[in-house]
């Protein structure tokens, strides 16, 4: 069979020796703009063609293979590494604690603080520099650091960290739009490659105002990379294709998130004062170094947009266009920045996605306190960071699950409502049971239930806008804006409401409840899309 199929030429098809093959496309000068890949809706007709599902399932498997570990790996890349120079931040201020004897003590009065650290948000996003993996404190061991050597306070360090959030909200959406109009296959590895020199230059920070500086630029670089992950994806799979590949890309933060904080305590441990280099110091070379390989890799691996990417062939190039023409991902004319932007805010589903995606991200700042919470719970020593992985992995299959779900039944939307329920049951379990065990494991499922809702929203989120220009926005929108949550829900877990952290855990529950009640409004509103758009 062939694999697009005009009736004009079917006969000449069928007589191509037996191959499986899709015919000579048409003209796609005439259908398709190749300065940036943008399909033009009205040169395309869907009905004249029949899409073979073995072509395209090959086609499909091709786009995979290519385009998801890249991505996997320089995201995983990203939050592990990431993740380590937030932990070695944070365990030099509880080194400083620690020796001027303020520890802080969040389970039994016989067990001193030794994780004092939160460990890891769930998005990519979302942003880094907030994602925390406590270890043990071997600031004894290394004494001094980056908060002595900078001799940065309480205040200052509250600085470091809040002014990326400047920069990340600043560029988001102007990244994104750029995206929208140049090559990924350009644009993402730049992103990576410089936030990976300024990593190697970050040796050289030896005051406040450069650490200050560098994290504020820092956040405008690495703005772009999640949302722009996002929307490239939306341009290569139907939405009926979306939420399992979304799922398995979210798997590297998970995988972070478990071993980010081991990986940070190899380094310092190995190459402190190495070449006369303070340990933290090296964490950032280290970074650098492997974020600049990755980056100059996916220059050569990650593909373009459907039209412009040279690792096709015509026939499939046609395919990649055409199997997307009845979704979702169909492109409208040139649209103007200003009007995609202007589109964006006026729709009222760009702001009920954003209120959504600040009460996922406002619960899943329980994980900034895992190790925390495991010191509540009766452990002590290395164990606390060990009985954090188990979390990470159950989240990590229940993610994947509900992404193969959301796309075999089309219907995002539910499985977005199902997680908010497992997650309010589960948190609802964990405020009102004693039994250490109990309340460990139901923290599994409480978890996973947010994490499983963070790729299947997303995916949700991009399949609801029409259109490059106005989907681009919309997915920086709701991913900046929604990141902001982060900063104020982990005040949810201040240390006055150890042991229990009562106030947490019910806070936590009402946002898992308002996420529920959001996602029904929200497909009782506008439906979804997925669930009107072929397979």
């Amino acid at each position: 069979m062939a694999g697009i199929e005009n009736p004009q030429t079917a006969s000449q098809s069928a007589a191509q020796e037996g191959q499986d093959k899709v015919p000579h496309p048409l003209n796609l000068a005439e259908t398709v703009s190749h300065d940036n890949g943008l399909t033009k809706g009205d040169g395309l007709a869907d009905e004249e063609y029949i899409v073979d599902p073995i072509l395209e399932a090959k086609l499909v498997r091709k786009i995979d293979i290519r385009m998801l570990p890249m991505l996997w790996i320089c995201y995983m890349v990203k939050r592990s590494l990431a993740v380590s120079r937030s932990a070695e931040r944070r365990r030099h201020q509880s080194s400083r604690r620690a020796e001027s004897g303020r520890e802080a003590c969040f389970g039994s009065a016989t067990h001193p603080s030794i994780y004092t650290a939160p460990s890891q948000t769930p998005n990519l996003a979302l942003i880094p520099s907030l994602n925390y993996l406590d270890r043990t404190n071997i600031g004894n061991a290394y004494p001094g650091g980056m908060g002595e050597d900078l001799h940065l306070t309480s205040s200052d360090y509250s600085l470091v960290l809040s002014i990326f959030f400047v920069g990340y909200l600043l560029w988001e959406v102007p990244s994104n739009m750029m995206l929208a109009r140049s090559t990924p296959r350009v644009f993402l590895p730049t992103i990576m490659f410089v936030w990976g020199a300024m990593s190697l230059g970050a040796k050289g920070i030896n005051s406040l105002g450069g650490m200050v500086a560098f994290r504020f630029v820092l956040g405008l670089v690495e703005a772009g990379f999640f949302p722009g992950v996002m929307l490239l994806m939306s341009c290569w799979y139907k939405p009926a294709e979306l939420s399992k590949r979304v799922a398995i890309f979210w798997t590297a933060a998970l995988t972070s998130g478990a071993f980010g904080g081991i990986l940070a305590g190899l380094i310092i441990q190995s190459l402190e004062g190495k070449a006369g280099t303070r340990g933290w110091k090296w964490l950032f070379i280290v970074e650098g170094l492997i974020t600049v390989f990755f980056a100059t890799m996916a220059f050569f691996v990650l593909p373009n947009y459907p039209a412009n990417t040279k690792w096709l062939t015509e026939e499939e190039r046609e395919l990649a266009i055409r199997r997307l023409q009845s979704g979702s991902n169909v492109e409208e004319d040139h649209v103007g920045h200003l009007e995609a932007f202007k589109a964006a805010c006026r729709d009222p589903k760009t702001w009920v996605f954003v209120l959504t995606y600040n009460f996922i991200n406002c619960a899943g700042t329980i994980s900034y306190f895992f190790p925390t919470l495991m010191k509540t719970l009766g452990y002590s020593g290395r164990m606390i960071q060990f009985m954090t992985v188990p979390i990470y992995a159950v989240s990590l299959v229940v993610a994947v699950v509900g992404g193969i779900i959301a796309d075999k039944t089309r219907q995002k939307a539910f499985v977005v409502l199902g997680a908010a329920i497992l997650s309010t049951i589960s948190f609802i379990i964990i405020t009102t049971v004693k039994n250490s065990n109990v309340r460990y494991a139901f923290l599994c499922f409480g978890a996973a239930g947010i994490w499983v809702a963070v790729p299947v929203f997303l995916s949700w989120v991009v399949t609801e806008f029409d259109g490059r220009e106005k989907r681009a926005v919309s997915i920086a929108l709701v991913n900046g804006i929604g990141n902001l949550s982060s900063v104020y829900g982990a005040f949810l877990w201040d240390k006055k409401y150890a042991p229990s952290y009562i106030p947490g855990f019910a806070t936590t529950t009402v946002l898992c409840g308002c996420i529920a009640i959001v996602v029904v409004f929200a497909r009782l509103k506008w439906g979804d899309k997925g669930v009107a758009k072929t397979s």
